[in-house]
């Protein structure tokens, strides 16, 4: 029988940057306020809740294997929660799978700074059983030039694409 391997893109829910760029637009305002590392809002929460009891339900209709994958970034985290307790399923926090930058601030001068994400105990006491094997102890850390963006989206392609070639019905949620 034909196989098949579904890759499901979710943006995280709203987070408390959002509300902050959405009052004070993406300028010099946004980035004085700006957290490097932001929870999600009350309705960021509530968007989660919904994520995990519909596609919840759904993935838990079908018979493929059901993967879950997040960034580090807390608000990822936060988002795959409710999927993760509605599916019985461990997340893996993977470590090339984020936002476009990283973990960073920006400087008064417009320069970004990296700065370190969760740490793995940090991790443990908020999301237990969550797979962060490939994060360093110490956390992982930001800031990327576009280059080195982009070889980041390569590496992840070649993933799937070994992934893909498993020939196993999956769902994999990133």
């Amino acid at each position: 029988s034909p196989w098949t391997m579904h890759v499901l893109l979710v943006r995280h829910g709203q987070s408390k940057n959002n509300i902050i760029e959405q009052a004070h637009g993406d300028g010099e305002e946004f980035i004085k306020q700006r957290s490097p590392n932001p929870s999600l809002s009350p309705l960021g929460f509530q968007q989660a809740e919904l994520l995990g009891a519909h596609l919840g339900a759904q993935l838990k209709s079908e018979k493929p294997r059901v993967r879950l994958w997040c960034s580090s970034m807390l608000r990822a985290m936060q988002t795959i929660q409710p999927l993760s307790r509605a599916l019985g399923l461990s997340p893996r926090i993977h470590p090339t799978v984020y936002e476009n930058g990283g973990f960073h601030r920006t400087s008064a001068d417009g320069r970004k700074e990296g700065v370190y994400g969760l740490t793995h105990a940090e991790i443990a006491s908020q999301f237990s059983g969550y797979d962060a094997s490939g994060i360093p102890v110490e956390g992982q850390f930001g800031s990327e030039t576009e280059a080195q963006s982009v070889e980041r989206a390569k590496t992840v392609a070649r993933e799937l694409t070994v992934m893909s070639a498993a020939k196993e019905n999956e769902n994999l949620v990133i």
